[in-house]
């Protein structure tokens, strides 16, 4: 009796199913396969997302997207409200034969799968039975072999070769090849917070073949981790003729890779495939897809994070990425690890990408994105033989920061509804200024010997980016106002754009800059005596011969600005005297002649001697000049020459060009000594303390007869005393002698 009551229920269960089945339109045929509900031997759901003859369960687009209108989700809720309604409940399983089970299995992971898919649409669906039933149909792992030993970090030794365990924490001794797969964890309404069933597999060096295609499948409660403490250690389907298999399935439950290497090697496969509501973290390891027409990683729903490890991809189909999100996926997290692919690094149509790290390679572009963002600290470093962005219509990708050398910054997917980025810092090898915000300050910096680049960012960010430049560097801000502070000399500084520009607080202007680090040296503070100037403090660069006030350099002065002039003797006197048939005029005091020192001055005529002897002196010299003999000649009446310095001023003759002069002082040995002149208001004054013949002349050659008579020009004789002469070449004086004593201090500074 107890037999054929069992037959009948499995009779009914088969019925039901049946109905189920027959009701449902476009439903699932019930797989052969452990876990699967795809196409092979049956008909790909309406709607769904994968690929044309892809293997596992379809994939609904949820409602309202452009692979699902949102009027159908309705009937799509009754279909699936009738196809849950048809499953038995979880008593009538009991005495079910294995098929039955595998059979029931694949349709609840069909529908599952297509609760995911129905996004808001789902939440009318009363799933208590579905529910109930997942409880109780949990599968059994595969223990084929009894572990043996437990190590000293708490893994448990395995050592079966042709099995895995489904929950525990275990090392593998040996490599493993699986028939089937594994699933870690089971079905429910959510995922928890924390994974209830969980796996924790060191591969310890060895390598798990799965000879199915697919070696693990986590479900919503479980939670596998993939270690690999000794290193080289793979998971991989080598050796599958089958196409399109999903190494690593995560259906709605939790997956971190530290360690070893996940391999898909089937065409149009997937190493890593993310569905549901699933979290995935790669913080070490590889995952790595080497066959064609496939992504490494396949983010289909859930979210992906990435701190470290690796992701690559050789396929050369420019529809595949590294990573892959589709349309429902959450988000796209990467702070760190490499990513490597032929093609394009990370695609991501519609779900948010943020970038704070790690290196990014790709053949074509590295990002195929609309919404992925960059932020300020991020350190990510990109490097694509295409454009940074293959943007779509109406994307917005934002970049702050990060490294980036690729040929151009955006390739646009259309040019009816262009996407664009916009660029409000980081560094570039092509010219990002058709993309930078109007806000952030933009240059390009050529280290010398090196390739240019161009910095955007912040100003602060820019002139810690140079600050460092070396001798031969040359910087051009491009945008934006920035104040730089360069510690090397010879750095080339341009300002082609708007804002102010400042380097080592010296403006930038029209002309470029080139940086001077002054080394200065102080010069003391000189008190003046009655004879002798003095000084202030000040500081003098002998590199650039510029003088400054403090020790900061900033406030430029000039070195008529250091000098303290002579208080002058107690008692001395001004001695002014002018000849009135010259108008040659002396300047002295009572410390260089006597009081009522006059002087006589006698024009040298072209018929004298004297005048032929001084032109042939200066023949090579001056153009034209006049000749006088000024004598020097005290109260007595007696020729005398002056115990110090005293200045005489020359008329300057009409027609002299008063910037080329010179005055000559022609001895009795028939020599001519050269004198420096400064020429105020039509008077050409000298310093002497030797009275002789002196010629005023202007600079040149001469030609025919040459000089000018110095009774044949008119001169300026003026009319009253100036003292602006004597005060003038007084100066000059102590401007040549202070100069005389900074250089020798700093040579004495520079040998200590």
């Amino acid at each position: 009796m107890k037999t054929r009551r069992s037959c009948k229920r499995m009779i009914s269960v088969i019925l039901c199913v049946a109905v189920a089945l027959t009701v449902v339109s476009g439903g699932v045929a019930f797989a052969q396969e452990t876990g699967t509900a795809g196409t092979e031997g049956g008909m790909c759901l309406k709607g769904c997302t994968l690929e044309s003859g892809h293997e596992g369960e379809c994939v609904l687009a949820p409602a309202g997207t452009e692979d699902g209108p949102a009027d159908e989700e309705s009937t799509e809720a009754e279909q699936l409200q009738a196809r849950i309604d048809a499953l038995p409940a979880p008593e009538e399983t009991v005495g079910m034969d294995d098929a039955s089970l595998e059979a029931l299995k694949a349709e609840m992971d069909a529908i599952y799968a297509e609760i995911d898919a129905l996004a808001d649409g789902a939440q009318a669906l009363d799933t208590a039975k579905l529910g109930a039933l997942a409880q109780a149909f949990a599968p059994a792992p595969m223990m084929a072999v009894v572990p043996v030993q437990v190590d000293e970090s708490g893994y448990t030794e395995w050592t079966s070769t042709d099995s895995l365990p489904s929950s525990g924490k275990y090392k593998l001794m040996n490599s493993v090849t699986l028939s089937g797969d594994v699933t870690v964890g089971k079905w429910a309404g959510s995922r928890p917070g924390t994974p209830s069933d969980t796996l924790v597999l060191d591969l310890n060096g060895h390598t798990v073949t799965a000879a199915g295609g697919r070696a693990f499948f986590v479900q919503v409660t479980g939670g596998l981790t993939i270690e690999d403490s000794a290193g080289g250690g793979k998971i991989t389907n080598a050796g599958v003729s089958d196409s399109m298999k999903t190494l690593v399935q995560v259906n709605g439950g939790a997956f971190t890779l530290k360690g070893g290497t996940l391999e898909n090697v089937t065409s149009g496969g997937t190493a890593l495939f993310l569905n549901g509501n699933s979290t995935t973290i790669i913080s070490g390891g590889t995952v790595e897809n080497v066959a064609q027409g496939a992504n490494a990683v396949y983010v289909n729903g859930g979210s992906f994070s990435m701190e470290g490890g690796s992701v690559k991809t050789s396929t050369t189909y420019s529809s595949k990425a590294a990573i892959y999100a589709n349309s429902s996926a959450a988000s796209i997290e990467i702070s760190g690890g490499n990513i490597e692919s032929a093609t394009v690094g990370v695609y991501a149509a519609v779900t948010p990408v943020t970038v704070t790290g790690g290196a990014i390679t790709a053949g074509a572009q590295a990002f195929q994105t609309r919404y992925a963002t960059i932020p300020e600290d991020s350190t990510v470093t990109v490097e694509s033989g295409g454009a940074v962005f293959y943007t779509f219509s109406g994307s917005d990708n934002k970049v702050y920061g990060g490294d980036f050398d690729a040929p151009a910054i955006v390739e646009e997917y259309t040019s009816e509804q262009p996407g664009t980025a916009t660029i409000f810092g980081g560094t570039y090898t092509v010219s990002p200024m058709d993309y930078v915000d109007g806000g952030s300050a933009a240059a390009s910096y050529t280290e010398a010997g090196k390739d240019g680049v161009f910095v955007v960012g912040t100003s602060d960010k820019i002139a810690d980016k140079v600050s460092l430049a070396p001798t031969g560097s040359q910087i051009e801000v491009l945008q934006g106002d920035i104040d730089l502070s360069i510690a090397a000399d010879g750095v080339t500084v341009i300002n082609s754009g708007n804002g102010t520009v400042k380097v080592n607080n010296a403006e930038v202007t029209q002309d470029p800059l080139v940086t001077h680090t002054h080394h200065a040296v102080k010069i003391d503070a000189k008190e003046a005596t009655a004879t002798e100037n003095g000084n202030i403090e000040y500081w003098y660069c002998a590199d650039c011969g510029k003088y400054f006030s403090g020790e900061a350099l900033t406030q430029e002065i000039s070195l008529a600005d250091t000098v303290i002039p002579a208080t002058g003797e107690p008692g001395a006197r001004d001695v002014y005297y002018k000849d009135a048939s010259t108008g040659i005029t002396l300047h002295a005091d009572t410390r260089a002649v006597p009081e009522g020192t006059y002087l006589v001055a006698k024009p040298v005529t072209e018929a004298e001697q004297d005048y032929a002897a001084a032109k042939e002196l200066l023949k090579d010299k001056a153009g034209k000049f006049v000749l006088y003999d000024i004598t020097l000649v005290n109260a007595q009446g007696e020729a005398i020459q002056p115990a110090g310095p005293v200045i005489i001023g020359i008329p300057v003759p009409d027609g002299y060009d008063k910037t080329a002069l010179a005055v000559h002082h022609i001895g009795d040995d028939h020599t001519a000594e050269e004198y420096g002149v400064a020429e105020n208001e039509g008077m050409a004054y000298i310093q002497t303390e030797h009275f002789s013949k002196y010629a005023l002349a202007e600079k040149g050659r001469m030609s025919g007869t040459g000089g000018t008579a110095a009774d044949g020009g008119t001169p300026k004789t003026g009319d009253t005393a100036d003292m602006t002469p004597y005060i003038l070449l007084v100066t000059a004086a102590a401007a040549a002698a202070a100069v005389t004593l900074v250089v020798r201090n700093k040579k004495q500074h520079q040998a200590k």
